[in-house]
């Protein structure tokens, strides 16, 4: 058989890919043993997907009446960036210590809510709120300080915007839609999957690929990751092109009677596309895959590898496509993707490798587990030139086991990232980027910052915690609404507006007066005043009326 001959040829191609690999010359075909353990390995990831999923969604409540979080987002800035700054504005910026935005969100019913506060040095400057009736498609927009009252933007108007913004840019106008009119997030939340749902759909489609193997292939191997060496079997599955063909087909076969599938696709359709029949046009997509046309078994093939260690903990596993021989050049045509983590007393080794057949991207290293916190170092490859160095310290591998991720990421350029340019690698060298993440179910912390000479440059914080304090107010029974299309409504709301809380909120800040003038007007001289004949233009020391009312 041609096909099996093209198989038992490439496996040493297979064998290749898989970085730090080495091969055991025994090999049996088995197949209910690839079957049996691909099967297990599925299993052992579904259920950790689920955990994630459960720990994602145990911080809310999917059938309470409303749903919402609370961002803060802060960058601080250490004084000894003022200096640059200073140069790039042309302004004295040691004032500046920290920008800050609190996001509260808040999903109600048919409606969204967004109350965004903006701070410079902890000093609120101007709070706004965006509103969004998900029933209608209309949104508002109020900035209590500034105006009295709320800028209707109608579903209408957006359209014409977005549609405007895609033919302008190229970009499908559904790609600036946030909800389809008549959405209701109650409802889509209510509708969610359940973890086991998750576990289980997982389980049986991919037990479903896993059985239409054409071949199989048992193999003892060792597997290598930077001090890290652990003997396993790999088992292979081997699928023909005629069989792929034919997947999606059988796909279909098993979804069009599943309904728990069926329920899962038609809630996601809801918030994508509500007035189409979401399932019916997947079952569709899934019948037409392949064509009618059956592709030679002799053009190529696909492999799912997975590696077993000794205790039938999963250790590795790798997806492979061969496209055949180039007659011309007699090279193989190999794209894979490969995963191995090797265990060898409390060391830890990490391969994850993506070859197109020329070129290939991995990271690689080790670390060691001591009381459940690893500590380690990686390298970032691109072909034979390393990106960048990685360290790793403090990661909770126990949080990791319930989707918690716990851990301090440090990155720093190598001279790969540079190329041949010296200058660029050297000033490059001179920082390192660092990551502190604590991300649980019921909060979320993120700190990045910049870091040169044992100095944090800049920081960037990110905390996330559910909240309901946003109120949303009855869209109905809005007071004061100016229409943003309507140009006699926009001139009544220009004439209610008051910068003055605006303004003296960014002189008590720390903003210097002269900042501030050119930002209003563009810059402090004769031409920002011009546009008025007959006004007199202040001198040098004179401040502007509105900005003096500020301070």
């Amino acid at each position: 058989m041609k096909q099996r001959h093209l198989i038992r040829k490439s496996a040493a191609v297979f064998t290749a890919a898989a970085l730090g690999l080495s091969a055991a010359p025994v090999s049996v075909w088995a197949e209910d043993d690839y079957k049996t353990q691909a099967k297990d390995s599925l299993a052992g990831f579904a259920k950790d997907i689920a955990k994630q999923y459960e720990s994602s969604m145990s911080a809310v409540d999917t059938n309470a009446d409303f749903f919402g979080v609370k961002m803060n987002l802060g960058l601080s800035i250490d004084p000894s960036v003022a200096p640059m700054l200073s140069s790039l504005t042309g302004m004295d910026m040691s004032w500046l210590s920290k920008i800050s935005i609190i996001a509260d969100e808040k999903f109600q019913d048919n409606a969204l809510g967004i109350k965004y506060d903006i701070q410079l040095n902890d000093t609120e400057i101007c709070p706004v709120n965006v509103y969004m009736d998900t029933a209608t498609g209309n949104a508002y927009l109020n900035a209590p300080t500034v105006f009295d009252g709320y800028i209707l933007e109608s579903a209408e108007a957006l359209t014409e915007s977005i549609e405007g913004a895609e033919d302008a840019a190229g970009v499908p106008s559904e790609a600036f839609s946030v909800f389809p009119k008549g959405f209701s997030m109650n409802e889509y939340m209510k509708n969610l999957p359940s973890a086991k749902d998750v576990e289980d759909l997982l389980n049986r489609y991919g037990s479903i690929l896993i059985d239409k193997a054409d071949e199989t292939e048992a193999v003892k191997e060792s597997i290598y990751a930077f001090g890290a060496e652990q003997n396993c079997t790999r088992y292979t599955g081997y699928y023909l092109p005629s069989t792929i063909n034919s997947m999606g087909k059988e796909l279909a076969v098993a979804a069009k009677e599943d309904a728990q599938l069926k329920q899962l696709i038609e809630n996601l359709g809801s918030l994508y596309a509500p007035e189409e029949d979401f399932f019916d046009s997947f079952i569709a997509a899934l019948e037409s895959s392949g064509g009618d046309e059956v592709p030679s078994d002799e053009e190529g093939f696909l492999t799912f590898s997975v590696w077993k260690d000794e205790s039938g903990r999963t250790a590795g596993f790798e997806i492979s496509v061969f496209g055949g021989t180039d007659p011309q050049t007699g090279e193989d045509s190999v794209v894979s993707f490969v995963y191995q983590n090797p265990k060898q007393d409390n060391n830890s080794g990490l391969s994850i490798s993506f070859s197109d057949g020329t070129n290939y991207l991995d990271l690689q290293g080790s670390g060691t587990i001591t009381d459940g916190k690893l500590d380690g170092m990686y390298t970032l490859h691109y072909n034979s030139d390393i990106l960048f160095h990685v360290n790793v310290t403090d990661y909770d591998i126990e949080a990791a086991k319930s989707g918690s991720i716990i851990g301090k990421y440090s990155f720093k350029a190598a001279e790969g990232l540079a190329g041949a340019d010296e200058e660029l690698y050297s000033m490059l060298s001179a920082f390192t980027l660092d990551a502190d993440v604590n991300i649980q179910a019921a909060e979320q912390n993120y700190s990045l910052s910049l870091v040169s000479n044992d100095t944090a440059l800049a920081t960037l914080d990110v905390n996330m915690v559910p909240s309901s304090d946003m109120e949303i107010p009855d869209f109905a029974s809005l007071e004061n609404v100016y229409d943003a299309n309507d140009e006699t409504a926009m001139n009544g709301i220009a004439a209610t507006l008051n910068l003055d809380s605006v303004l003296n909120n960014l002189l008590t800040a720390g903003m210097p007066e002269e900042l501030l003038m050119a930002l209003l007007y563009g810059d402090a001289t004769e031409e920002a005043y011009t546009e008025e004949p007959g006004a007199e233009v202040p001198a040098e020391t004179e401040t502007p009326a509105d900005t003096a009312a500020a301070a």
